[in-house]
């Protein structure tokens, strides 16, 4: 009982690790998405400025 009681818990923490890694590398895509378009967005602004 007490074993199985260590396990699951261990079972339940590495669930909660798994989902918060999960969510960190989703963050970690959106946050290369937004550096890309505020560099695009930048990029047209300096040619639209040239020309």
């Amino acid at each position: 009982m007490c074993v199985m009681d260590v396990f699951n818990r261990c079972l339940k923490w590495m669930y909660v690790m798994d989902g918060c890694l999960k969510w960190m590398f989703v963050m970690d895509i959106c946050n290369i998405v937004v550096i890309l378009i505020n560099r695009f967005y930048s990029t047209v602004e300096s040619r639209l400025k040239i020309k």
